[in-house]
């Protein structure tokens, strides 16, 4: 028996199109693992119901509009549904979609999945956390104790900038094991073997180093095609002499201490520092496999694209394999990115890596990089001296906290483009992105916060968010006289 079914039992026929709004049910019942009655009110509740009026016509209204006796007979047959045979029939169908629902019910689902799985009286618990259990038992297995103990309890760890940040101290521990679950997937695609590593990478350095000046134009383009943005921003140099991260990080105590009206612009960095990392990593991962990019590095040898694959996907998993509280990373890095004036007094970002995926991976933070600066600019920001801004960098840009963005950062990053690519907002991803970035902290973790934990709610609030901000108009005026200029 399935969710039309109750539809057309009761109509006989009807529309195709309200029998998809109804079997839609299915999976949006799953969201949450909460007692018939809950799920009815959130969500039946607000759907609009065929029915039959007096004269024979079917006509669409909302349950709240509907006369008593149809309200009962829907109510009814849903509720059997939902506690009989539904669990069952449904399980295939479960099963295929874990991977779009599980990362879509944020924290929530953990806790609750908690209280109910040894609970008799939860029909869907039976099917659908039994998905669940399985996931949770390979993170616990493989991911290293003291990184999976760091997310359980971020909020008890004042020595990082993590510890008092708005969205990560509640979300953090779903995006991780997430984030986690999409590049394990990723390891068994690709038969990764983290032992055939070092000898994949030295493979790889052999066969770039023949075409640097190709590559470094493949970056550059391919980030150009990934972020939606022109190439004359972006510089790329595939050397082993990158920068290392040197910034004077705060002490504890002078983290403790830091005053709120700073707390909340350092924060924000955090923000940005993790969306840097989640795009970068997604880049890191995928780029190789763009079209136009893909033929153009199988030309230059048809081994790298596989290379690049096993190397960006085995190297992430180390990132909870291994113990990130215990790594020495001064000195470690492999890439870096800064701004720099061109002749024209033009502001580029320019990468510096060995590696292409890696000059990828700057490059792209390197775009996020220069949208926070120019949120800097904002005038909500005014009154921040340099001397403040020397203090915002101090705190959020530890180095000991990268690891942990790069393992929480490419969901987030994931749960964005979906939420952008859901809404009716008719702009880049990286648009949207600096938008964001000017809005003050409380603005923007409100919403990141609807980003994590429900996406399709955020969705239909970017629109409005955009629409009601002057910053954005201001910014659609001057995107308005660039054209014209043209």
């Amino acid at each position: 028996m399935k969710i039309d079914s109750v539809v057309k039992e009761i109509l006989g026929s009807v529309e195709e199109q309200n029998i998809l709004k109804m079997a839609e049910i299915r999976f949006d019942i799953l969201d949450l693992y909460r007692p018939f009655e809950r799920i009815f009110t959130k969500y039946v509740k607000s759907m609009k119901f065929p029915y039959r009026d007096e004269s024979g016509a079917i006509t669409n209204v909302s349950f709240e509009e509907l006369p008593k006796k149809w309200k009962q007979t829907y109510k009814d047959k849903i509720s059997q549904l939902f506690e009989s045979q539904v669990a069952q029939q449904l399980k295939t169908s479960i099963e295929k979609t874990l991977d779009k629902v599980i990362p879509s019910v944020g924290v929530n689902a953990q806790k609750i999945y908690e209280m109910h799985k040894n609970s008799e009286n939860c029909v869907m618990c039976r099917v659908f956390c039994a998905g669940v259990e399985e996931d949770r038992k390979e993170y616990d297995e493989e991911v290293h104790p003291e990184n999976r103990k760091f997310w359980k309890d971020v909020a008890k760890h004042p020595e990082s900038a993590l510890g008092k940040h708005p969205v990560l101290t509640l979300e953090g521990e779903d995006l991780d094991r997430a984030s986690y679950k999409h590049t394990k997937g990723l390891v068994k695609k690709f038969d990764v073997k983290p032992e055939k590593l070092s000898e994949l990478f030295q493979q790889m350095m052999m066969i770039e180093h023949k075409h640097k000046d190709a590559l470094e134009k493949l970056a550059i383009r391919a980030v150009a095609k990934m972020m939606g943005v022109h190439e004359s921003e972006l510089s790329a140099k595939m050397s082993d002499d990158v920068d290392v991260n040197d910034t004077e990080a705060l002490s504890e105590d002078e983290m403790k201490a830091m005053p709120k009206r700073l707390l909340d612009e350092a924060n924000k960095r955090v923000t940005s520092n993790a969306f840097a990392q989640g795009a970068s990593v997604h880049a890191y991962l995928t780029a190789h496999f763009l079209d136009e990019i893909e033929s153009a590095i199988k030309k230059i040898d048809p081994k790298l694209i596989d290379i690049y694959s096993k190397i960006s996907t085995g190297s992430h998993h180390l990132y909870w394999l291994m113990n990130m509280s215990e790594m020495n990373l001064a000195g470690s890095a492999v890439g870096s990115v800064k701004p720099e004036q061109d002749e024209d007094g033009e502001i580029k970002m320019k990468a510096i890596s060995p590696t292409f995926i890696v000059l990828v991976q700057e490059l792209v933070k390197g775009v996020l990089e220069l949208r926070y600066l120019k949120g800097l600019q904002n005038k909500k920001v005014d009154e921040l001296s340099d001397e403040d801004i020397k203090t915002i960098y101090q705190y959020a840009d530890k180095i000991e906290d990268e690891p942990r963005l790069i393992q929480v950062g490419p969901e987030l990053w994931r749960r964005f483009l979906k939420v952008v690519s859901g809404s009716n907002v008719k702009k880049k991803p990286v648009e949207v992105y600096e938008h964001l970035m000017k809005l003050a902290p409380k603005e923007l973790h409100s919403f990141v916060q609807l980003v994590v934990s429900e996406p399709e709610k955020a969705s239909k609030e970017l629109k409005s968010l955009l629409d009601d901000s002057e910053l954005w108009k201001e910014d659609e005026k001057e995107d308005t006289k660039k054209e014209w200029e043209k």
